[in-house]
């Protein structure tokens, strides 16, 4: 996870309806070795497997993944995917930051613990934590809350907040007390 104000480098992938597939097939065809695959698939269509060996058919495989990645890279283009890492809470803190690391160390011992007691405690664990973390975030969402409202010196004006907020013209923007005892 990114601390707030941290950035990660930018996760690409590729943009799948913008790509120029049949460069792609053209160039997947062209540097496959013909030959040997030929080969391969007569010899499975005889049944006769004698005389090769695995490796060959590994560097086979392991070539044409490679042809096709190269053809992915060289005519799909990549669009940014939004890491919404960098935008995190004002109200994230550093408790916050442990308890979710601690979360997902918990969640990953879960799923690594082998069936019976081991899962059933790891399980109990994770679910320990996840509440902690529930009740850390709606902690500091309330007390951000109250000090947003604290802000404010007449409940008239959080009032207008919310009338505004719901699209409501009556209310007037924000006026300070003695303004509005003025008027009265």
């Amino acid at each position: 996870r990114c601390k707030r104000g941290e950035h990660n480098e930018k996760r690409l992938r590729y943009d799948w309806c913008r790509a120029d597939w049949l460069a792609f097939q053209h160039q997947v065809e062209g540097d496959l070795n013909w030959m040997q695959l030929k080969e391969l698939v007569q010899r499975k269509m005889n049944d006769n497997w004698s005389g090769i060996e695995r490796m060959w058919i590994e560097d086979l495989i392991v070539n044409l993944n490679a042809n096709i990645v190269k053809a992915a890279e060289d005519n799909i283009p990549k669009k940014d995917v939004k890491n919404f890492t960098d935008n995190t809470p004002y109200w994230w803190n550093d408790k916050h930051e442990k308890l979710l690391t601690e979360k997902e160390e918990a969640t990953t011992a879960w799923h690594q613990a082998r069936p019976g007691r081991d899962r059933r405690a790891a399980k109990y664990s994770m679910l320990k934590i996840n509440r902690l973390v529930r009740k850390h975030e709606q902690l500091l969402r309330t007390k951000s809350w109250r000090r947003f409202c604290d802000d404010f010196k007449d409940a008239r004006q959080l009032y207008a907040l919310f009338k505004r907020s719901r699209g409501g013209s009556s209310v007037p923007a924000f006026k300070d007390t003695e303004d509005r005892q003025q008027e009265d």
